[in-house]
């Protein structure tokens, strides 16, 4: 998940990056570069936030790991752990 979140990221830098080298264009391109410009910059901001959300399931995933499985068992008032 971490992978395809850094695959988003660049490529929607690079499109906003070579858009915005663009910008200086002449009628309707200027126009479609910055649209451009515009859907590189969500691209990169959601490959950011899938990377986010992977570092958080994953740091959940160890937090859950790490909690001990303890059963009490009472036998006649005695309590007995496995």
């Amino acid at each position: 998940m971490k992978r395809i979140g850094k695959i988003v990221t660049a490529v929607g830098v690079v499109t906003a990056l070579l858009a915005g080298c663009c910008l200086d264009s002449q009628d309707v391109y200027g126009y479609l570069a910055g649209a451009l410009c515009i859907i590189g910059g969500f691209l990169g901001g959601a490959g950011y936030a899938i990377c986010m959300l992977a570092e958080r399931r994953r740091t959940e995933v160890v937090i859950e790991m790490d909690k001990p499985d303890i059963v009490w068992i009472e036998i006649e008032g005695k309590k007995i752990a496995p």
